[in-house]
């Protein structure tokens, strides 16, 4: 089974420069940073890397607190959601003040855990902030790094030390080998109906009350020669309900659930229609190289006369370019209706995806494809593709080398991929091209 990547949290108070930090980490400015405490509204997650080893960071942004709550103890809960499904975590505080009540509520917290802890004191640049590190060596919770996350100083340091924490392995994932596959949608679409139809019996608790699923469940099972693992999870959201603690770590959950897949089920209600969420969710999946399928469930109360399936795969996939080669079945968890099908289009995708071409093959494929349409020109000189190799299966990866890799354009990239698909197939699967210069 693939394991999750393990998931670093970034805790404390609201203020001490955690989306800064996060910002600084990932090298991209996806968190509002601003001078007002609690100025981030949404949590924040993004998959990052450092010296090879790759992981979920989290910011768990600033915290918003009413008038009458009572702050440390709001604070202490607020940590304890982030701990509980962090395998690091980054428990900032401000170097310019002594710890406060709430810096110490969430040590006690910590302690309590026995989790893997780095402290950041934060704002080490400033003028005498370091007078206060003997103060917070206190926390009992080791030396800490001293650095500035608005600057980047020690930056490096901190991410060796994160690296040494990380986990090997994900003891906690259950070791099986088979096809991976996330059952993915908004709430209230039926995917724990989904598991209940495909396995033949009532393993998953079915309850009407959208988010019922607050964790990924995994159900094995076997099919003659074959071994699924079906990951259930609690329903993705649209990134601005996701407010509370426990909504936002069963998001982050759904991911990790995503992460370790092979092939993601997104679910879409059939009377509905699909809707900007459910492609938001298949930018996901498609972001993760994932294969896909399209289910349309609750077929069954759709009137066919109107609706026939083929004319609605037609206007989905016209509304949703980006989907064209995700395969789509009409189906009911509800009467068991096309779920077997449902079976065998997974087979279908996973086999896709591990598909391999020799290079030979490709090379020719080159040939023909450059013929049709030339590569931009770069500086007035012509881009060469030299040959290409597909590097690897799940997903299936081919490098192309060149003698100029930014005459290969995004568009160019598009049209690659296509003439990818035309030739070779990869139904349901997001192809990954890499672009390399030849000696380089």
């Amino acid at each position: 089974m693939t394991a999750a990547k393990p998931v670093v949290a970034i805790i404390g108070r609201p203020n001490v420069g955690k989306s800064t930090l996060f910002n600084r980490i990932i090298r991209k400015r996806m968190a509002i940073v601003d001078d007002e405490p609690g100025i981030t509204r949404d949590r924040l997650y993004a998959e990052t890397d450092w010296s090879g080893c790759h992981f979920f960071l989290v910011d768990t942004g600033g915290l918003q607190f009413s008038e009458k709550a009572d702050l440390p103890v709001a604070i202490a809960d607020q940590a304890k959601l982030a701990i509980s499904e962090a395998d690091v975590v980054l428990f900032m505080v401000d170097l310019q003040v002594p710890p406060t009540i709430g810096d110490i509520d969430i040590a006690h917290v910590l302690h309590r855990a026995k989790k893997k802890v780095i402290l950041v004191l934060n704002k080490a640049d400033l003028r005498d902030s370091k007078e206060n590190i003997p103060h917070f060596l206190d926390l009992g919770l080791g030396e800490g790094i001293a650095l500035s996350s608005l600057h980047g100083h020690n930056i490096g340091e901190l991410l060796d030390q994160i690296v040494q924490r990380l986990p090997k392995t994900a003891p906690h994932e259950l070791e099986v080998d088979g096809i991976q596959v996330a059952i993915l949608g908004r709430p209230n679409v039926g995917k724990s109906s989904l598991v209940n139809a495909i396995v033949g019996e009532k393993r998953v608790i079915v309850d009407a009350v959208p988010g019922t699923t607050r964790d990924a469940v995994d159900t094995v099972f076997h099919l003659g020669r074959h071994t699924f693992v079906l990951i259930d999870t609690a329903g993705l959201r649209k990134r601005s309900k996701v407010k509370g603690g426990v909504d936002f770590y069963s998001t982050l959950r759904t991911l990790r659930s995503l992460d370790r897949c092979h092939v993601a089920l997104i679910l879409v209600d059939a009377v509905i229609g699909p809707t900007g969420q459910d492609l938001k969710i298949a930018r996901q999946v498609q972001e993760a190289y994932k294969s896909i399928i399209l289910v349309l469930n609750k077929w069954d109360l759709v009137e066919r006369e109107e609706a026939q399936a083929e004319e609605y795969e037609r206007q989905v996939k016209k509304r949703y370019p980006s989907l064209s080669y995700v395969p789509i079945v009409a189906a009911s968890a509800l009467t068991g209706l096309h779920v077997p099908l449902i079976l065998e289009q997974v087979l279908m995708v996973f086999r896709e995806r591990s598909k391999r071409i020799s290079t030979g093959r490709l090379n020719k494929f080159v040939v023909s494809t450059v013929a049709r349409k030339q590569p931009p020109s770069i500086a007035g000189k012509q881009t060469k593709i030299y040959y290409v190799t597909q590097q690897k299966v799940h997903p299936p990866t081919f490098i192309f080398f060149t003698n100029h890799p930014r005459g290969l354009s995004a568009s160019y990239l598009r049209y690659l991929t296509n003439q990818l698909r035309g030739a070779f197939g990869f139904r349901g699967t997001p192809i990954k091209l890499l672009v390399r210069k030849r000696g380089g």
